[in-house]
């Protein structure tokens, strides 16, 4: 049997479906801000004002400026996502609607191999851009 394709109207309504929706998508990127904040605060200390703080105080100040980007860009996504016609099986979950699995299992691999790729590039470009950037050992 042939799936229908998703609408607009097969997702949850009212602001508190939405709210929830975000606040799953936010959850998940706080993940990676913290990833991120830990990995960046021990470059913290070489600035002189910074290297008395403690190690949480520095990766809770790497981690500000992402989370009030996150903040925003989730609060507007989520509220434009829709108008769009763009679907988030995270969100579609959390606001209390049914998630399609089978779009689901359809999008993992799509997803990987564009993430493995990306990855690459980045990579490739890493080292290629290595001898032009000079940075303290």
């Amino acid at each position: 049997m042939a799936e229908r394709p998703r609408t607009t109207a097969d997702r949850p309504r009212g602001w508190r479906a939405s709210a929830r929706g975000a606040a799953a998508l936010f959850a998940l990127g706080t993940l990676g801000v913290a990833a991120v904040a830990v990995d960046a605060a021990p470059s913290l200390r070489g600035i002189p004002e910074l290297s008395s703080l403690p190690f949480p105080a520095l990766v809770l100040l790497a981690a500000v400026n992402s989370t009030l980007l996150l903040i925003v860009f989730t609060a507007l996504g989520s509220a434009a996502a829709p108008r769009v016609g763009l679907v988030s099986h995270v969100f579609t979950w959390a606001a209390g609607g049914s998630p399609e699995w089978t779009a689901f299992r359809r999008s993992v691999p799509l997803a990987v191999v564009t993430g493995a790729s990306l990855f690459g590039v980045v990579a490739v470009l890493d080292v290629a851009s290595a001898p032009l950037v000079r940075l303290p050992a």
